[in-house]
C-alpha cells in the first residue's frame, strides 16, 4: 500500500497554529487512533497541489454540457476549491483523485468539506477503482446540485451497477466532516465523527481503491440531477479543508 503522508504533511511548519490552517476551525487529526493507523494526511497548505493528488481534464462521462480543467481545482487560503464557472459558454468545474500514490484496501476516510448552495452544481465524494475498472463505486458524500440539505451514501456493484443507498440530512453548505470506514462486506457512513448509516452486503469492494473529490454540472435532461439555472452563482465552489486516511490496525 502506497504510504504518502510524509510528502503531504512535511512542508507544514510545526509553529503554524491550528486556526491558521483550517479554515473549517477544526484542525486536522495527525497521528494514530487506538483503532486505525493514519497513513495519509493533507491540510492543503501553499498554493501547490501536492502528490498523490491528480487533477482532472476531460469531459465527465456521459456529460455533453459540462467538462473538468486542471486549472479549476485551486489551492490557497488553506484549502482545496474545486471551482465552478463558465468558460466559452460552457460549465467547468473541478476534481481530484489520488491516482498518484494513494490506494487502499479497506481502512478509513475523513474530508472535511463545504458545498455552498449553488444550483445545478453536483458533488461528490467517492472511492474508486485503482485498476479503473468500475463498478464497484463507493459514494460516501453526493449532492446533485440541489438544496445541500442532505447528502447520498451509494454503493454501486455487480455488472448491472446495482445500487445501495442511504441519505443523510444536514446543512452541507456549512462545514462538515464527512467519512466512510471500509471493512469486508461492511461500509460504515460517518458524519462529524458519528455513525449514521451501516451497509453489509457481499457486493461491498475488496479491492484496492483510490480516493475521489469532484463537482461537475449535469444537462436538464439528466433524471438524476438538478442543472443550473438563472440562480446558479456565476461562479462558485466546493470547499476542502483537509482529508485524511487511515488503515486498521
Amino acid at each position: 500500500m502506497a504510504n504518502p503522508a510524509a510528502d503531504a504533511a512535511s512542508t507544514v511548519s510545526g509553529a503554524a497554529s491550528a486556526a491558521s490552517i483550517a479554515p473549517s476551525g477544526l484542525a486536522i487529526p495527525r497521528g494514530d487512533t487506538p483503532t486505525w493507523h493514519q497513513i495519509f494526511r493533507d491540510n492543503f497548505t501553499g498554493t501547490t497541489l501536492r502528490k498523490p493528488w491528480t487533477k482532472y481534464n476531460g469531459r465527465p462521462g456521459g456529460a455533453s454540457t459540462s467538462q473538468w480543467k486542471a486549472s479549476h481545482a485551486v489551492v490557497g487560503g488553506g484549502m482545496l476549491k474545486l471551482e465552478t464557472y463558465k468558460e466559452n459558454g460552457q460549465w467547468v468545474s473541478g476534481g481530484v483523485g489520488t491516482w498518484n500514490g494513494l490506494s487502499m484496501k479497506y481502512g478509513r476516510i475523513d474530508v472535511r468539506m463545504r458545498a455552498p448552495y449553488a444550483k445545478g452544481v453536483s458533488y461528490v465524494a467517492l472511492l474508486w477503482p485503482a485498476n479503473g475498472g468500475w463498478p464497484p463505486e463507493i459514494d460516501f458524500a453526493e449532492d446533485g446540485g440541489g438544496n445541500r440539505r442532505s447528502t447520498a451514501a451509494t454503493l454501486h456493484y455487480g455488472s448491472s451497477n446495482q445500487q445501495i443507498q442511504r441519505k443523510k440530512a444536514a446543512n452541507f453548505a456549512q462545514w462538515h466532516t464527512i467519512g466512510v470506514r471500509w471493512s469486508p462486506n461492511v461500509l460504515t457512513y460517518t458524519l462529524d465523527g458519528k455513525v449514521w448509516a451501516t451497509v453489509k452486503h457481499s457486493g461491498v469492494p475488496s479491492t484496492k481503491m483510490v480516493l475521489a473529490i469532484q463537482t461537475q454540472t449535469y444537462a436538464c435532461s439528466d433524471p438524476w440531477s438538478e442543472c443550473p439555472g438563472s440562480t446558479t452563482p456565476a461562479r462558485s465552489s466546493v470547499d476542502i479543508d483537509w482529508v485524511v486516511a487511515y488503515t486498521h490496525k
